[in-house]
């Protein structure tokens, strides 16, 4: 069907529903005791709530719930999140946060019985923020000195593999393929020396975030190949 298809001109099944205005989305359908929500978010790029009293808007009438961070399930690192890829407690955050990394991030969600009423109980909740140091480009942060775009650092690294898989020739940061250690959030810096070296134009090449080695003897398996490119 698709060979049919392609380079020709065709209308789909959608097309004048959509463009006419006829077509509708989830947010045009409506259900019997349905709620509205409205989000509060970071009006920084980093910061940590230090001050937050939703009374005023609790007070509104029509106001149902307002769910923070603290109402939200954490989580769970370890679960699977398909393919074999495993959830981890800092990687995967949740829907809303007491500390946004970027502006924007969603902070806490409030259900009203309308968007109006919703919107009003946003503008009522009394919350302030601490600036956080920021950072929104990666080789920027990696200057001596400059800040993290996180409170626990700027880069994923993971743990020094242990001796003994070091010792079975799994050595390196994680313990080689399929030894890895979970990745965890550290601060790496590079020096004035590693931008310098740079030059105009160039990108800085420091210290890596992951490193690791095989064991073997190479000359040997290069010599008992039966071909090498």
């Amino acid at each position: 069907m698709a060979q049919k298809l392609v380079g020709q001109n065709y209308t789909t099944p959608d097309l004048h529903a959509k463009v006419t205005g006829r077509a509708k989305y989830a947010e045009d359908y409506r259900a019997e005791g349905m709620l509205f929500t409205k989000l509060l978010v970071s009006p920084m790029p980093h910061a940590k709530v230090t001050r937050y009293d939703p009374s005023r808007a609790l007070a509104l009438d029509g106001v149902k719930a307002i769910l923070t961070a603290d109402d939200l399930p954490g989580n769970q690192a370890g679960a699977t999140l398909g393919e074999g890829v495993q959830s981890l407690s800092q990687g995967e955050r949740g829907a809303l946060t007491w500390e946004p990394v970027y502006q924007g991030e969603p902070v806490l969600a409030i259900a009203a019985v309308s968007e109006d009423v919703a919107a009003q109980a946003v503008e009522l909740i009394d919350i302030e923020f601490e600036p956080l140091p920021f950072n929104v480009d990666a080789v920027e942060s990696l200057r001596p000195g400059s800040a993290n775009a996180r409170t626990e650092g700027n880069t994923w690294m993971r743990p020094e593999a242990p001796p003994e898989a070091a010792a079975a020739g799994r050595g390196g940061r994680g313990g080689g393929r399929g030894g890895f250690a979970r990745p965890e959030i550290h601060e790496l810096k590079w020096t004035e020396e590693d931008f310098a070296n740079a030059g105009d134009g160039l990108l800085p090449m420091g210290k890596a975030t992951d490193e690791w080695s095989y064991g073997g003897d190479l000359d040997a398996a290069f010599a008992a190949a039966d071909l090498v490119l």
